[in-house]
């Protein structure tokens, strides 16, 4: 799973996906992969992601995002599928806990190593 945590990380560090992260000027966003394209060895249940996502080495203060959320898609149902959130550690709590609701309002499970 390792690998899978690094692929989801990665995604966000890319140029011009790091400056979409940082372009709202402070204001937190949150980067949606989604792991379809990945293959069935990478799924896993929500609540396993999102610890694993906000336990991860890879939320650096510098992470231009402020949580990580992944998901998958099935060609029979449009909805998104095991949706999870790592919340990194080193976001304020004001937007802690506004990821926190987002993800209760989803129904999203959702970790955070913080608070």
């Amino acid at each position: 799973m390792s690998s899978a945590v690094y692929a989801a990380f990665e995604a966000g560090r890319g140029r011009e996906k790091a400056a979409q992260g940082r372009s709202l000027g402070g204001v937190p966003v949150i980067l949606a992969v989604d792991l379809s394209c990945y293959g069935a060895a990478w799924m896993r249940p929500g609540w396993v992601w999102a610890g694993q996502l906000a336990a991860s080495e890879y939320f650096t203060s510098d992470y231009p995002f402020a949580a990580l959320a992944v998901f998958h898609q099935s060609l029979e149902t449009p909805a998104v599928l095991n949706a999870a959130v790592g919340i990194s550690a080193h976001v304020d709590p004001g937007t802690r806990r506004a990821v926190q609701e987002l993800c209760d309002t989803l129904d999203w499970p959702h970790s955070s190593t913080s608070g």
